[in-house]
C-alpha cells in the first residue's frame, strides 16, 4: 500500500520529550544508571567487574520500566498502538477491496466466455 507523502511524513514524525528532571525522579535515576554504565571499565574482565556491569544493566532496565510507567509515556504508547492498529486495519481493507475487484473481473471474464 502506497502512502501519500503527507501521511508518510506524519507516520515518521519524531517526537521529542523534554521533561524537567526534578519533577520526574525516574528520569534522574535513568540518567544516573546510564552514566554509571558508560563510565564502567569495559576493558576489565574480572568477575566482580562483569557482575557490576550486569547489575548496572538491570538497574538501567528497571529505570526504563519506571519511565514507561509515567502517565505521559503511557498515553503516547497507547496512542501509537492505536495508530498502528488503525493503519493495519485500513491496509487490510484495501487488500480486501483489491481481492473483490479481482474476483469481480474474473466473474466478468467468465460470464463473457459463457
Amino acid at each position: 500500500m502506497a502512502l501519500s507523502p503527507l501521511r508518510s511524513k506524519a507516520l515518521h514524525h519524531g517526537r521529542s520529550l523534554s521533561l524537567p528532571s526534578g519533577s520526574y525522579p525516574a528520569l534522574s535515576q535513568f540518567d544516573e544508571n546510564l552514566s554509571r554504565i558508560r563510565s564502567s571499565d569495559a576493558a576489565s574482565s574480572s568477575m566482580s567487574s562483569v557482575r557490576g556491569r550486569i547489575d548496572g544493566l538491570k538497574n538501567l532496565y528497571d529505570s526504563i520500566h519506571d519511565l514507561l510507567q509515567l502517565p505521559h509515556n503511557q498515553q503516547i504508547v497507547s496512542q501509537e498502538c492505536q495508530e498502528k492498529w488503525v493503519d493495519q486495519t485500513l491496509y487490510d481493507y484495501i487488500r480486501l477491496l483489491d481481492s473483490c475487484s479481482t474476483a469481480k473481473d474474473l466473474i466478468s471474464i467468465t460470464k463473457q466466455d459463457v
